[in-house]
Order: structure tokens, then sequence, then C-alpha cells
């Protein structure tokens, strides 16, 4: 269990960290509040940060641009299937992800609301691809990772 516990806070702070400016008193401060102490402990934490984690990377890899809103909705999507969809994995995923947007930001952004949006979108199954794909000017294929304006030819 202490390996889980270690793990789940590493992999929370790899989650969180974009690009953009994290204020980190800010957001363990929100994440404490919307989650309570132990919450960067927890293995549905663990969970969630994991699948965040692993589709920021793949962001990061493809190097496509336009592509935020569709790697949220994958992200939060994935983590419905894989951490499942009881009040526990759901209740962290909002809670991680409204405490990212807040310390980035400071305020609720446009491109905050957009980006919680593609979440909430992406957790009730939504189609990813076809929402925030070509219509987003994403020109990231899933199929194959590319990223090429062909992609939206197909």
């Amino acid at each position: 269990m202490k390996t889980i516990c270690v793990n789940s806070l590493v992999l929370v702070l790899c989650a969180v960290t974009v690009t953009g400016n994290i204020k980190w008193s800010q957001f363990f401060s929100c994440v404490t509040s919307e989650l309570g102490a132990r919450s960067l402990l927890d293995k549905d934490v663990f969970c969630v940060a994991l699948q965040s984690f692993s589709q920021y990377a793949t962001m990061l890899l493809s190097q496509c641009t336009n592509c935020d809103k569709y790697f949220h909705c994958v992200a939060n999507r994935n983590i419905i299937d894989s951490c499942g969809d009881s009040e526990p994995p759901t209740e962290v995923v909002i809670a991680l992800s409204k405490c990212r947007e807040l310390s980035q930001t400071g305020t609720r952004s446009k491109d905050g609301a957009e980006d919680m949006a593609a979440n909430e979108y992406g957790r009730n199954g939504g189609d990813c691809y076809r929402k925030y794909g070509c219509a987003y000017r994403c020109h990231y294929h899933p199929a194959d990772g590319s990223c090429v304006p062909a992609n939206c030819d197909r």
C-alpha cells in the first residue's frame, strides 16, 4: 500500500504538470478542499492520475496542435473505462480537473470551461474524435498516432 501511495502522489504531480503556470499551493489547497487531506494517497487518485498522465504523454509525443480538447476528452473517457464509473473515480477526476484548471488560471477562463466541457463529454462516453478532431482542426488520428491534415480527409 505504501508504494501505491507514493506512486499516487508522484503521478498526480505528473498528471497536472502542463506547460501552463501551475500554482502548486493553490492546487493542493483545492484538492484537499475537494477530496480531503488523505486524497493524494488514494488508489482512485492513483488510477485517475495514471490515465491522465498516459494521455498527456500521448499528446506531447504527437506534437499535434489544436488537439487539447480531444486529449482532455479521451483522458476522461479512459479514466471511466479503466478506473470505473463509480462515485470515487468520477469524483476524483472531476476534482483534479477543476483544481488543475483553477491553479493554472486562478479563475474560470473560457479555455478552462471548454476543457471541463470536453472532460465531461469524455466521461459520459462521447465520441471524442468526432467532436474534437477535425472540427477543431486537430489532425491527430488515434488509429495510427499520426498528425497530418490528410487525416481529416479520411
